[in-house]
Parts: C-alpha cells; structure tokens; sequence
C-alpha cells in the first residue's frame, strides 16, 4: 500500500503538499508496499520548491526508510512545516522532528520508544541483535537531539525506555515542553487565514527585493563600454573603435610640437610665417588708402565740373582715369573757351560750406586772356 502522496500545489507551483498517512516504508508481508526511494524520488519530481508542508498521521514503520526520509528532509533547501494530525508515533516521530516547524493537532500525540524486532537464533545470534538494536536507538536519538538539544539526552533515554521497556506516549502539549513540536494548533480558521494571508504577503515581498536587487545587479555590472554604446545606440565594438581612434588622436595632440618648440627648432622659418602674416594684416589698410584717394580724385572733378558750369565733362574725366590736376587743367581750358564769366560759381562746394570749391582765379586768369578788353 502506498502511505504517501505528494503533490505540488496549483496557487504556487514552487509549494508542495505531503500526506503520510499509514505504515511507513516496506513491509514483510506487503508486497505492494513502497519504500523511501519512491518518496524521494516523488518529491524531487515536483522541481525546486520553498515550501513544503507534510500532514502526518502514522504509527511507524520500517526505521531506515524513517530515518532516510527524516535526513532527505532535514537537507532540502525547502522550509519545511509538520502538522501531525493525528499520531506520529514510533519512526513517524523521527520523521515529523526533522521539520523546520512542527505543530501539533488538538488531540494528536507522539510515542517514542526503543526499537525492537522478531527474531531466530542462538544466543550469539541474540545478543550481536541486542547491539545493533542498541545502535539503532543511538540513530534515533541523534535525530531527536537535533532538534531538543544535547542536554535533554537524559530525558530522552528515559523517555524511549519508558517505565515498563514500552517507550512513552507524548500528546501535544507534552510534545511541545519538550521541544519535539513548536506550537499546538488552537486556531481558529480566520487566524489561519491571517496567518496563510500573511505568509503569502511576506513572500510576494520576498519576491519583489530579490527582483529589485537583480536589477540593481545589473545596473551596476553596466561598465562604461555598455553606457557608451546604450547612450549612442551603436555596439560595444563599435565603442572600442572609436575609443581606440580618440585614443590615437589624443597620443597625437599630446605629441604636437607647440610654438616655443617650433621657434626653438626653426628660428627662420617662424620670423618668416610671422612677417607674412603680418602683412596679410597690414593689407586692408592699403587698400583702404587706395580708395580714399580714388575718392578725393572723383570728388575734386565733381566740384570743377560744377563750379565750372561743365557737368557734361563729368563721365569723360572721371571714366579715363586723369589724376585731379590733369582733370582740373582740362575744364579750366573748356570753361575759359566758353567765355561765360556768369557760368562761374566761385563758392559752390559739392559737400557744403562755403569753401572755394575750385581754383576759380586760374579760371578768369585763363578767360582775361582770350577776351579783348
């Protein structure tokens, strides 16, 4: 007969339920009994888990498929919880001290006892079985010390002898003093349902730091590289390229030679760049003086020309390219040819005031001369 189940649970895949309810381990006179391995073999089917909770209700049973179970429990990684519900009683007690919680049901109890045999033989036979027995008894005290402690070593002798050889009977209360189980359950079920609603809550948060932290894991494995290539959205080797190309140009810059090395060096060569330059400064000036005097010529024909009463010489001598007293020289001839003395304005200045705007006494001196007096 099977005496287990288990199976993970359909709210939480990673939390499995486990019933022992029966004789544990094989039997003599069973032959569809199962052993520990089929046990082990059904947990760790159902993958990693954190939870574990084992409802147990046995009267014992074959004490190294106990003991294997107890220690397979005691080792997973899983938090582990026992409610005995009704008995666990002889290798079930073993089973149920290897939880990391133990609760204890109203009206359940415990019996713990030495473990005892059938047995043929002589009385070699007898008394070598009467040593392993008594190790058989050390193996199971050491797996209720483990959970009691190593001063309670006494008590527990006392207990498993019992006052006639049969062992003793625990109920819950007494399980508890003693430190075999943890609390006796007196809930109510709106307590229990606090206590699973607290449960759930403590491990959704639980859930929530280790996803926090994993980010901040990754955030902080992100080496400058990442950054660079996340920011410009290009790839980390594209990074390393042009990181080695700055790199080279930096080399270069720093290896520059600077002026004062340059002078140092190359004396000539500098002074020569240096007056170069500044001629290439000094040019707007030149050029500057070229047009004020373009100006002043142009300006000195136009006065003549007006002051004269000659406009229509304006294009002729300004187009030719006379200087100013080429130009002059040509319109006092022209003015003084006319004979009109009245054509002379001798104040007229094309930019105002009342300056002479030409020589207008070369001019009479010239017309004198051409007219009889």
């Amino acid at each position: 007969m099977k005496w287990f189940t288990a199976k993970a649970l359909a709210e939480n895949p990673r939390a499995a339920h486990i019933t022992i309810d029966g004789e544990i381990g094989r039997n003599w006179w069973s032959d569809d009994s199962v052993a520990s391995s089929d046990f082990m073999r059904e947990v760790k089917a159902l993958g990693e888990l954190d939870e574990i909770t084992i409802d147990i209700n046995s009267p014992g049973g074959a004490v190294t498929d106990g003991i294997t179970i107890a220690n397979y429990l005691r080792s997973h990684s899983a938090n582990v919880t026992v409610n005995v519900l009704g008995q666990a009683s002889s290798i079930a007690s073993v089973i149920a001290a290897a939880g990391d919680q133990v609760n204890m049901g109203l009206g359940s109890w415990m019996m713990v006892h030495q473990p005892w045999t059938v047995t043929l033989g002589n009385a070699d036979d007898l008394r070598a079985l009467a040593g392993d027995l008594d190790k058989i008894t050390d193996g199971i005290m050491v797996n209720y010390l483990a959970r009691v402690g190593e001063d309670k070593r006494e008590e527990m002798l006392a207990l498993i002898k019992g006052g006639d050889g049969d062992g003793t009977i625990l109920n819950a209360e007494e399980a508890v003093a003693l430190g075999l189980a943890d609390t006796v359950m007196v809930e109510t079920k709106a307590a229990a349902s606090m206590a699973g609603l607290a449960k759930a809550m403590a491990h959704g948060a639980e859930q929530a730091r280790a996803k926090i932290q994993s980010q901040s894991d990754q955030a902080q494995a992100m080496n400058a590289r990442d950054a660079l290539a996340l920011a410009f959205d290009i790839t980390p080797g594209e990074v390393d390229e042009q990181a080695a190309d700055l790199g080279d140009r930096i080399v270069a810059l720093r290896a520059a030679p600077t002026l004062a090395s340059l002078r140092e060096a190359h004396p000539g060569l500098i002074e020569q760049i240096e007056t170069q330059a500044k001629a290439t400064v000094e040019l707007p000036e030149q050029t500057q003086a070229a047009v004020t005097a373009e100006r002043d010529r142009v300006v000195a024909i136009v006065k003549a020309c007006q002051t004269t009463g000659q406009p229509q010489l304006l294009d002729k001598l300004i187009g030719n390219g006379m200087t100013e007293a080429q130009a002059s020289e040509y319109i006092y001839d022209v003015a003084a040819a006319s004979g009109n003395k009245h054509a002379i304005n001798g104040n007229h200045s094309p930019e105002g005031g009342h300056r002479a705007g030409i020589d207008h006494n070369a001019i009479y001196a010239r017309l004198n001369r051409k007219t009889p007096a």
